[in-house]
């Protein structure tokens, strides 16, 4: 049984796609030339499947250290943002939500 706070409203569950759909959309600017990056970025955001891993999880599937894993997905922000500046889109008006806190809290 969920606590009726554990859904969201309609509004929440908009939005929360929204995000998720537009992050998607930005990482398919890495798609051919920071492939790694996207993948590190998908797997530490759950963007895949929902779940999110540490930067040492990300780091174990990929082979590479936590640190490097951070500079990826850093990396690969920046590489977004350069791009977006290219084609003048105002990348401050899109809203990338924060990681939740293990365990949900």
């Amino acid at each position: 049984m969920c606590d009726i706070e554990e859904i969201p409203s309609g509004q929440d569950l908009e939005r929360e796609i929204l995000m998720r759909e537009t992050v998607k959309m930005l990482l398919n600017i890495l798609d051919h030339r920071f492939p790694k990056h996207k993948k590190a970025i998908e797997l530490y955001y759950g963007l895949n499947d929902g779940q999110y891993m540490t930067l040492e999880e990300v780091g174990i599937i990929m082979d590479l250290s936590k640190e490097r894993i951070r500079i990826m997905i850093s990396s690969g922000f920046r590489h977004i943002r350069n791009r977006i500046r290219t084609y003048e889109i105002d990348f401050d008006s899109l809203f990338i939500p924060p990681r939740p806190k293990p365990g949900g809290i």
